[in-house]
């Protein structure tokens, strides 16, 4: 088991942490960041000569304010920046509500807009944005006054789990007590904070963009003496921090801008106002010597260059580190990735060499030099440039023997191609150039064809993937900081208002989520193309309309869908504009008409009538049938029954003819003939049996179609009922059947005779 380290060597772990981190005041990546605010400003290069050109371009700046109206719009134009996705199909209305909550903190509760901007600008300026998210705990003290309190009011009063109160003054009177209190309240909320990148450092080997990657980082701010004491810290503590000078690192300098003042704070007698460094490190340490490293939080005083005289004022475990980084340009394995004016410094440099020379030549064709005699000529006339001015000369013959203007090289076109070649170079590396900084009057004319706005993508498909980067690792990481820290903080219910409702939301009974999805604004294709998209929408669903598509191809919530979606693209609310028709109640049935009531009950009457009769003449045809099988059948009974006669006849016969036999034959015969006289009888019985059941199976049959014809009947009248027949047709057709079963029985009457 590994030994357990003391308070004093964690303090000098975190301080030799601080010196060697990366993004540190005395490192690389802080010079980088100084000049390219430098080249932002338009900060002179140094090598200016008197007497020449030192204009300075700002492609920096120009590229850097042209994206970040773009990044603002795509981050800002979402209902919800973040989404939360729902573990199953139960779980859909929780993740709204989480969603909600989330970004109403980090856009109603803190500056939401001016955190966003910060943070997009800090990202494509000085390679870095980075948002501080931590649960403020400050607490508020105030006095209230109370008349009149009876024994049950003092005791809520006292007993409140959110405030704090001490009696400070109190009298009894008739009606109760009067009490003055000192109420200290817990003012606990989420605060989002843009860091300065100057502020952040991480460790020099940190290979991710994300902090909770690394084991340290640190950030360094200045806090006043009030606000040291405010946090807890013992106030003779505060005194015995080292004083720090005031001078600024090379990156302040450049922040603040050579027109502002080049000190960030004076020293001033009054305690209260002193300010002191504070730097918070965030180390993973084995502190416990457990061999399982913990995340602390060490918190040093002093040392603004170097942290060797810094002092430790508190040592906490934590369970997170509460930064949200992100660089629009990510470098694999690096937690610097490059900025925007990384990738445009060079070119401003080269536009502001070109143009000066470009300058210079121009001013020299304005006002070229001169050859003179000076022995001739007037050197304080030539010398004083005006119009209408007179110069001075003796000896005979023109002036130009003795003034000469000395011809000087024009300037090539190459210049002019190289400015545009570079334009395009820019074009290339960030996505900046004539099709995102302005469009002309030929690109609007053909914005309905979508010229303009493919034209508009194409350019800007570097854009959209740096506001893919910022979404994914920056804000993704904030938005999911926020769901932590309203898990183990928010006590009490956080009132939404969700599509117009209000929610009680108990951040308490959340479950962690690690699933997000990130919505940049109208995602990966242009609010200009989704415009043309939905206009040629529009215009399909109206000529469908107007073929009569309603209600079959088109139906009226889809036509409303694309005039929301419109409305939405325009940044605008829907339900001012248009009405969802699956809102609306359904229509009053219509109001009946006399005339045609008149018509239905005589056209159900008339249906009734050709009912019955057409089930008389089934009935009719169905016992005609059945009659007709019944003879059919007798009549083979009949004639099986006249064969069975015949053979008695003949078996007599026969009988008569053996009497002249002998005895013994005779006996013989006789019992032959009563065998076939006993086996004719069973054949009758089973003839006149067959034709009992033939004529119950048909009575039967009839009693099933009788059956049949009056739920046919029932059908038919509650059709009516309904109104959902047409009657003249159902008449028409009754009567076209009653026709051919008349006919039927007609041929069937003639067959039979």
């Amino acid at each position: 088991m590994a030994e357990k380290l003391t308070d004093d060597q964690i303090a000098a772990i975190c301080r030799a942490e601080v010196d060697g981190a990366s993004g540190n005041a005395a490192g690389e990546i802080s010079h980088e960041r100084a000049e390219a605010l430098d080249y932002y400003y338009g900060e002179p290069y140094g090598d200016e000569t008197e007497g020449r050109s030192s204009v300075v371009t700002r492609e920096v700046m120009e590229t850097v304010e042209w994206i970040l109206p773009s990044l603002a719009r795509i981050f800002t134009d979402a209902d919800n920046m973040i989404m939360f996705d729902p573990v199953n199909e139960t779980d859909i209305e929780q993740a709204k509500l989480e969603t909600e909550a989330c970004n109403y903190v980090y856009w109603k509760q803190n500056r939401g807009f001016y955190n966003t901007y910060t943070f997009l600008k800090d990202a494509l300026l000085s390679k870095t944005g980075i948002l501080k998210i931590y649960y403020d705990n400050t607490k508020e003290e105030t006095k209230e006054e109370y008349t009149n309190l009876d024994e049950i009011e003092l005791g809520q009063l006292l007993n409140d789990p959110h405030t704090e109160r001490e009696i400070i003054e109190m009298e009894e009177t008739e009606l109760g007590a009067n009490v003055t209190f000192k109420t200290t309240e817990k003012i606990g909320r989420i605060k989002i904070e843009p860091v300065p990148p100057e502020e952040f450092g991480i460790a020099r080997y940190a290979r991710s963009p994300y902090v909770e990657d690394t084991n340290f980082c640190y950030h360094r701010t200045l806090k006043s003496f009030s606000e040291l004491v405010a946090m807890g810290y013992d106030i003779e503590l505060i005194r015995s921090l080292p004083f720090d000078e005031s001078a600024m690192t090379e990156e302040e300098l450049a922040r603040r801008n050579k027109t502002d003042e080049e000190e960030p704070f004076d020293f001033v007698a009054e305690e209260s106002m002193r300010n002191y460094f504070i730097t918070e490190c965030y180390i993973r340490l084995d502190r416990d010597g457990d061999e399982i490293a913990e995340l602390l939080r060490v918190t040093l005083a002093g040392g603004h260059y170097s942290s060797g005289s810094s002092r430790l004022l508190d040592i906490e475990e934590v369970d997170h580190m509460p930064f949200a980084t992100c660089s629009p340009i990510l470098m694999p394995h690096k937690f610097y990735g490059l900025s925007i004016a990384d990738i445009t410094k060079d070119l401003q440099r080269i536009k502001s060499v070109l143009l000066r020379q470009m300058l210079d030549n121009t001013y020299l064709a304005n006002n070229s030099r001169t050859a003179v005699n000076d022995s001739h000529v007037n050197l304080d006339d030539l010398l004083t440039s005006r119009p209408g001015g007179v110069v001075r000369y003796k000896g005979e013959g023109a002036a130009s023997q003795y003034i000469t203007p000395i011809p000087h090289n024009p300037l090539p076109n190459e210049a002019y191609s190289m400015m545009g070649y570079l334009d395009d170079v820019k074009r290339q590396r960030t996505g900046v150039g004539d099709e995102t900084a302005g469009l002309g009057e030929s690109a609007l004319a053909n914005v309905n064809t979508g010229v303009a706005a493919l034209a508009f993508d194409a350019a800007r498909m570097k854009i959209e993937l740096i506001a893919r980067i910022l979404g994914e690792v920056g804000f993704k990481s904030a938005f999911r900081l926020i769901h932590r820290l309203l898990m183990q903080n928010q006590d009490r219910l956080m009132m939404l208002n969700v599509a117009g409702n209000f929610e009680a939301v108990n951040p308490a009974e959340w479950r962690k989520r690690e699933n997000t999805t990130v919505q940049v604004g109208v995602g990966s294709v242009s609010r200009e193309r989704r415009m043309v998209a939905l206009e040629t929408i529009m215009a399909k669903q109206n000529e469908l309309i107007a073929n009569g598509g309603m209600g079959t191809l088109v139906q009226p919530f889809q036509v409303y869908q694309t005039l929301r979606d419109m409305t939405d693209s325009f940044g605008l609310q829907p339900q001012a504009y248009f009405t969802d028709p699956r809102t609306l109640p359904p229509p009053p049935p219509p109001q009946p008409d006399a005339n045609a009531e008149l018509a239905l009950t005589h056209a159900r009457a008339l249906v009734m009538d050709a009912e019955s009769k057409m089930q008389r003449n089934q009935i009719d045809v169905a016992r005609v049938q059945a009659e007709q099988q019944i003879r059919f059948r007798e009549l083979e009974l009949r004639q099986a029954e006249l064969q069975l006669k015949a053979d008695i006849e003949r078996q007599k016969a026969d009988l008569v003819l053996l009497q002249s036999e002998s005895k013994g034959d005779r006996e013989i015969a006789n019992l032959e003939i009563e065998i076939q006289k006993q086996d004719a009888e069973k054949r009758l019985e089973a003839l006149e049996l067959e034709l009992k059941t033939v004529q119950q199976e048909k009575d039967r049959e009839v009693e099933i179609y009788k059956n049949q014809m009056n739920n046919l009947t029932k059908l038919v009248q509650e059709d009516m009922k309904t109104g959902g027949n047409d009657f003249q047709k159902v008449i028409d057709d009754l009567k076209r059947d009653n026709e051919m079963l008349r006919k039927q029985i007609e041929d069937f009457n003639g067959t039979e005779g």
